[in-house]
């Protein structure tokens, strides 16, 4: 974690999140799913998701 926690500071992040990437992690991009970690066919319903949004 100590890595993580020099790139990040070194990336100017106020706040950082490590995330597991197990079988519930998802990434969609633009309406596409472009990683997924499902192997069983259809993806698990989950109660949490972090929106990233472009400032205007």
């Amino acid at each position: 974690m100590a890595d993580l926690i020099e790139i990040m500071t070194e990336y100017g992040a106020v706040n950082a999140y490590n995330l597991d990437g197990g079988m519930s992690s998802s990434m969609v991009y633009d309406g596409e799913e472009i990683i997924s970690n499902c192997v069983h066919g259809y993806a698990r319903r989950i109660p949490t998701a972090f929106v990233v949004e472009r400032n205007p």
